[in-house]
């Protein structure tokens, strides 16, 4: 029994030592290749971060401008009609703050929005105490 230990060991200690690589560390031209190419990764990485950062961070925005001029007009007046009706500052917190903050937030995206709509939008991303 104790033999067919010692083999087996033997056996894994040859493989390991067959899959470490053959001649000294890197070192020199080499280890610079392998320095740019991590380096290289590891910008390109981020770059890749970045851009689907900013493309979800726009993409609200983007989607409603790509919308067909008349159609806008009409889904922000639609929008801005809601807001008026349904969120009234005057009726309290009747459970639509929630609803009214994420429409508020929607009718900013709108370059309809001026400075009236945007003092309106922005009186739902007030603390109430």
């Amino acid at each position: 029994m104790a033999r067919a230990n010692r083999d087996l060991l033997e056996r894994r200690n040859a493989t390991v030592t067959r899959l470490r690589p053959e001649g000294p560390p890197a070192s020199g031209p080499r280890l610079a290749v392998r320095r740019t190419a991590v380096v290289l990764a590891m910008a390109a990485t981020v770059a890749v971060g970045m851009t689907l950062w900013f493309r979800a961070a726009t993409g609200p925005r983007r989607a409603v401008m790509e919308l067909p001029l008349t159609e806008r007009r009409a889904l922000y007046e639609r929008t801005l009609q809601t807001l008026r009706a349904s969120c009234d500052a005057k009726r309290g917190d009747d459970g639509l703050s929630d609803y009214c903050r994420q429409q508020a937030d929607f009718i900013l995206l709108f370059p309809e929005c001026d400075a009236v709509c945007v003092a309106g939008a922005e009186r739902f991303h007030r603390p109430t105490r």
